[in-house]
C-alpha cells in the first residue's frame, strides 16, 4: 500500500489539493505548470488560484507579467496602471481578466484608453473598486465613464482641477438609467468645476452610499472652501450616511438630524466663510449621535471667523451638555508661523474634556506639558489612547526622540494616574537620538522604562521620509 502511495500521480490528486498549492505559488511557477500536465495547464487558469493577486503596472517589475497576466488569467483581485502605456495597450482593454479593484493613473493623453478599460471592467462583472488619479482636465469620456460605472461599491477620485461647464451635460441626461450601488464615495478636487460630477454622483448613489469623503481644502490652493450651497442638501439625502470627511460647507447644520452619521471629518480651510463656520457650530452642538470627530486646520484662522460667539469650534461639541463623543482628533497641519499658534487652538480642547465622559481616543499635535498636564483621571476617566505629534519643526531633533517622552514628568504621570490607559504614540519622531548626538534621556543608557513599554518602529509610507515610533504600554503580566 505505501509502495503504491509514494507512485500517487498528479493526476491522482484532487483538485481542490492542487489548487490550494498553486495559490502559494509565484507567477512564473504557475505558467511553468502550464507546461507539465494537462491537468495542471488547465488548473493553472483557475480563478481561484488568481482571485487574491495582483498586478501593480507602475513598477518595472511587474510590468513584464502584463500581456501573460491579461490574456491568460481569468481574474484579478485588484490591478492599479498608469495610461497611456507603451505597449500592450490592447492587452489592457480588451481583456477577459476581470478585476475586483482597479486602480488608474491617467495623464492628459490617456482619458481614451481610461474609459475604455473601465467600460471592459464594467462589462466583466467583477468590477466593485475603482479608483482613478484623473489628468488635470479630464475628457467628458472619461468623467461621464468614471460616473456611470455600474455595480460599484467604492469609487474614489482625485486630480480634478479643470472641468468644463458642459462637460457633465451629457452624462446627466443618464442619471435615470443608473442603478445605486455605491457604499463609499470619495473626491479630491481642486475647483468646484468639479461640483457637477460630484453632485451627480451624490444624487444617484444616495440610496447606497454610507462614507462620504469630499476632501478639498488639504489639496486647494484656494483659501476658502468653493463649494456650493447645493451640496450638503444632497448629503442629507443620503439615508444611511455613515461617515462624512468635507470641508466647512455651507448649510451643514442641516445634516444634524441624520441619526446614521457618527464619524464627521472637517477640514477648516484658512478663511472660511462666517455663515459656514455657524453651520458646522451647529452640527457639532445638536448632532447628539456623533462618536469619533476631527478638526483639520490647515493654517491659522483669519480673525472674525475662528470662533463662534467667542467660543472655539470644539466647544460646540458640549455646548448643549455632556458629550457621548468617543473619539476626538484635532490635527494642526500645514502652515503655522509658531508652536504657539498651533496651541491656541488646541487649548480649547482641555476645557471640554470634563463633558466628554465616553471618550476613548484623543489624538492632539502636540506634546507640551501644558496640554498633558491638562489630561488627567478625572477629565477624561474613560481614556484608552492617546496619540500625540511633536509640536514645531516638522523634521524631529534629537532632543525630540520617543525615549525622551518617556522621561518626561507629564508623560510618566498620565500613564500611571490613568490605568485605561494603553496606548501613547509619538509619529515622526525615532526611536533613540544618533549615537554622537544623545540626548540626556539617551545618555543615561536606562532600561527601566524599556520594560514598561514596548517600543515599535514602522515606517508612515513612501515618500514621507519619517519613521513613527509606536509606544505601547506592556501588559502588567508580563
Amino acid at each position: 500500500m505505501a509502495a503504491q502511495s509514494s507512485k500517487l500521480s498528479i493526476e491522482q490528486l484532487p483538485d481542490d489539493v492542487l489548487l490550494e498549492i498553486m495559490r502559494h505559488l509565484g507567477r512564473q511557477d504557475i505558467f511553468t505548470c502550464r507546461l507539465v500536465c494537462k491537468k495542471l495547464g488547465a488548473l493553472a487558469l483557475h480563478p481561484d488560484v488568481w482571485r487574491q493577486r495582483g498586478l501593480h503596472l507602475q513598477f518595472p517589475s511587474e510590468f513584464v507579467w502584463a500581456c501573460p497576466v491579461l490574456r491568460l488569467a481569468p481574474c484579478l483581485d485588484w490591478l492599479v496602471a498608469e495610461l497611456p502605456t507603451e505597449g500592450c495597450q490592447l492587452a489592457y482593454t480588451i481583456t477577459r481578466c476581470a478585476v475586483s479593484c482597479l486602480n488608474l493613473d491617467v495623464q492628459p493623453s490617456g482619458s481614451t484608453h481610461a474609459a475604455a478599460m473601465i467600460r471592459n471592467q464594467e462589462a466583466l462583472g467583477r468590477l466593485r473598486d475603482l479608483e482613478v488619479s484623473m489628468p488635470p482636465s479630464p475628457s467628458a469620456v472619461l468623467l461621464g465613464t468614471t460616473a456611470l460605472a455600474s455595480g460599484l461599491e467604492k469609487l474614489t477620485v482625485t486630480g480634478i482641477v479643470h472641468c468644463a461647464p458642459n462637460t457633465m451635460a451629457s452624462v446627466l441626461q443618464h442619471r435615470a438609467a443608473c442603478t445605486p450601488s455605491l457604499k463609499y464615495f470619495s473626491c479630491e478636487r481642486s475647483t468646484s468645476e468639479a461640483d457637477p460630477f460630484v453632485h451627480f454622483v451624490l444624487a444617484t448613489h444616495a440610496a447606497t452610499l454610507e462614507d462620504v469623503n469630499l476632501d478639498s481644502c488639504c489639496h486647494s490652493d484656494e483659501r476658502g472652501c468653493p463649494y456650493s450651497a447645493a451640496t450638503v442638501p444632497l448629503l442629507a439625502e443620503i439615508v444611511n450616511l455613515r461617515s462624512l470627511e468635507c470641508p466647512l460647507l455651507p448649510g451643514l447644520e442641516a445634516l444634524a438630524a441624520r441619526e446614521s452619521l457618527t464619524t464627521l471629518i472637517i477640514n477648516v480651510c484658512e478663511s472660511p466663510e462666517r455663515p459656514a463656520v455657524m453651520g458646522a457650530w451647529q452640527l457639532l452642538r445638536r448632532a447628539k449621535q456623533l462618536r469619533d470627530v476631527t478638526l483639520i486646520y490647515m493654517a491659522p484662522l483669519d480673525s472674525g471667523v475662528a470662533d463662534v460667539g467667542g467660543e472655539p469650534l470644539v466647544r460646540a461639541l458640549v455646548s448643549s451638555g455632556p458629550s457621548r463623543l468617543e473619539s476626538l482628533t484635532m490635527v494642526t497641519t500645514g502652515s503655522f508661523d509658531s508652536p504657539e499658534q498651533r496651541l491656541s487652538l488646541l487649548r480649547p480642547v482641555l476645557g471640554v474634556l470634563p463633558s466628554l465622559p465616553a471618550l476613548r481616543t484623543l489624538h492632539l499635535d502636540d506634546v507640551s506639558d501644558e496640554l498633558l498636564s491638562g489630561i488627567t483621571p478625572d477629565a477624561v476617566p474613560a481614556l484608552e489612547r492617546l496619540v500625540l505629534r511633536p509640536l514645531g519643526a516638522a523634521r524631529p531633533v534629537p532632543r525630540h526622540c520617543a525615549h525622551a517622552w518617556l522621561h518626561k514628568d507629564a508623560v510618566k504621570k498620565l500613564s500611571i494616574g490613568i490605568p485605561s490607559l494603553q496606548f501613547l504614540v509619538v509619529p515622526s519622531v525615532p526611536k533613540n537620538c544618533p549615537g554622537d548626538r544623545l540626548c540626556d534621556a539617551c545618555a543615561l543608557d536606562c532600561d527601566c522604562d524599556v520594560r514598561q513599554w514596548v517600543i515599535k518602529d514602522s515606517q508612515v509610507g513612501s515618500g514621507v521620509g519619517c519613521y513613527p515610533c509606536t509606544l505601547m504600554q506592556r501588559n502588567k503580566c508580563e
